[in-house]
């Protein structure tokens, strides 16, 4: 072989190599690689009280993915509904809706990790596919894995016995294959007003009377730093956070007029102060 078909061949190898080269780069970085989310912030704030029903007017969705591209692309999709802290139960309770596309995964993991001792997920109730079995905070599948599942639904909650000044941190994740959803869960205590407008039907706990079918607004203005907020009533109950040590009037509309709301007595309730410390003040009030 001359020296002439040596330089053919090297030149032939330069033009494979030239006419492959983009698709080697793109194809080497990301095949079977695996993107997770760095993970959801999740702020639940929470005011004690003896009864869960005020503790649980929360209504926010946080959701995080994490998805590989190879041969074909997989996902896994997670949504966290409405978490709120339920004082009756002493917990942090969700529902966590699941989804996810070819994962060869047999197993689905929900754990939990933080600087708390003894923190783990208690599952209240589940809507899995009829060839799926949990055991504790792991879901198998009978089959070979859970490829193209569409959709699990997960009710859990989070034992807050062990909660320190008023914090509760950790982490929760969920987990399938290699791929993994990350939320970062924050709850604080908070200082609040909350109650109940109206005087009838009773509440089922004998305790409080307040008026079920009661929606509308109430307008809340803070002394202080003299500005308002409109505060929802839900089915006859309210709540508002509020800043330690300020002073509060709440108002609802009286025709084109802003007026206070009375209290048991018939009295007008004129100003709130709020302790300097994070107690929140229960108030039954009528229009």
């Amino acid at each position: 072989m001359n020296l002439k078909s040596h330089y053919k061949i090297i030149i032939s190898i330069i033009i494979v190599i030239i006419l492959f080269l983009p698709l080697i780069i793109y194809y080497y970085p990301y095949n079977n690689t695996e993107y997770n989310n760095n993970g959801e912030s999740v702020d639940v704030k929470y005011f004690h009280n003896e009864y869960s029903i005020y503790a649980c007017m929360f209504n926010s969705n946080y959701s995080a993915s994490s998805y590989s591209t190879g041969n074909s692309e997989s996902y896994l999709n997670t949504t966290l509904t409405n978490p709120a802290y339920y004082q009756l139960e002493g917990q942090l309770m969700s529902h966590i809706n699941i989804s996810m596309k070819n994962i060869n995964a047999r197993y689905v993991y929900i754990t939990t990790t933080g600087s708390n001792n003894d923190q783990y997920v208690q599952i209240t109730g589940t809507h899995t596919p009829i060839n799926c079995k949990q055991e504790g905070n792991k879901w198998i599948n009978k089959y070979s894995s859970f490829d193209n599942l569409h959709s699990m639904g997960i009710n859990f909650g989070i034992p807050t016995s062990y909660l320190h000044n008023g914090n509760y941190n950790f982490t929760l994740t969920i987990s399938a294959g290699k791929l993994h959803n990350t939320f970062y869960i924050d709850t604080e205590k908070e200082s609040a007003i909350y109650g109940t407008v109206g005087s009838k039907p009773r509440c089922s706990d004998g305790n409080h009377n307040y008026n079920i079918s009661y929606n509308s607004t109430m307008f809340v203005y803070n002394i202080n730093t003299t500005s308002f907020r409109i505060v929802k009533i839900n089915n006859g109950q309210f709540y508002f956070f509020t800043n330690p040590g300020n002073w509060y009037k709440i108002y609802y509309l009286n025709g084109e007029n802003l007026s206070v709301f009375k209290n048991n007595n018939g009295n007008n309730i004129t100003i709130i102060k709020m302790p300097l410390s994070t107690i929140s003040k229960e108030y039954n009030i009528y229009e």
